[in-house]
Order: structure tokens, then sequence, then C-alpha cells
């Protein structure tokens, strides 16, 4: 499951990003960079949204909007966030599926982690619902 997270820009745009998200306590932590547009609407405007759709089946009518405060620590995530992302997006079954198939992108991938300035959002929510997604 990608957390869809909205947020604002200095000029009030909205921009809507993917992004992978694992649970800390009561926070939610994702990964990013520090130029990234997340990152940078977070710092003009903390207020976000989170829309998380159900992937399993019998369930792809409910989506859950999550309001909260996000912040941006401009940091390597500590050790238990990565490990959880590693264990959700890397090396759960479906998640190693998708590894192994998209093996040629990993050069990419890499070259993409290297050059961005790391950037941890920890977004703590204040609110949230269930809603029905129209089909």
């Amino acid at each position: 499951m990608v957390a869809q997270l909205a947020t604002l820009s200095d000029k009030e745009v909205p921009a809507l990003i993917p992004l992978w998200f694992v649970c800390d306590g009561s926070d939610l932590c994702m990964g990013t960079g520090r130029a990234t547009l997340s990152a940078r609407n977070i710092t003009a405007h903390s207020r976000v949204v989170l829309m998380l759709h159900a992937e399993r089946h019998g369930m792809q009518s409910r989506v859950l909007r999550i309001t909260g405060t996000a912040t941006c620590h401009y940091n390597v995530p500590p050790w238990r966030i990565i490990l959880r992302l590693a264990m959700k997006y890397y090396l759960s079954p479906r998640g190693l599926c998708s590894e192994l198939l998209h093996w040629r992108k990993w050069r990419l991938r890499r070259r993409y982690y290297a050059q961005a300035q790391a950037t941890t959002i920890k977004v703590v929510p204040e609110s949230a619902e269930f809603l029905s997604r129209v089909p």
C-alpha cells in the first residue's frame, strides 16, 4: 500500500504525490529527498492529507483519509524506519516480486538516491475517516 500525500505549495497549489510509508508509534513516516515537491510544500504548509486505498479483494471501495501536520527532518530515517520500509516494500512477497520484475531500473534508482539529500517526512495524524470510493 502506497500513501497518496496531498500538500499545498507556498502559492497554495495542491499536489498529490505517492510515497511509501510506515507507522512509527502513532505517526506515519515517509522517506523522500530534500528538493522534492513534497518536502518543499511541507516547508511552506505543514497541513497535509494522506489517502490510503485498500488493495485487498472486496475492500477497493474504501479509502482512508488522514488529516494531520507534517514535518520534514533533513536526515536519513532512523534504522527502525529503514528496516520497516525494507520489510514492507522490498522483502514482502509482493515487494520482492516487484523488485525482481523491475531489476533493470535498479541502476537508475541508485543514481536517484545518491543525489537526493535524505529527508524524512513525519505526519502526526489529527483525524481519520473512511470514504466511499466512486467507481
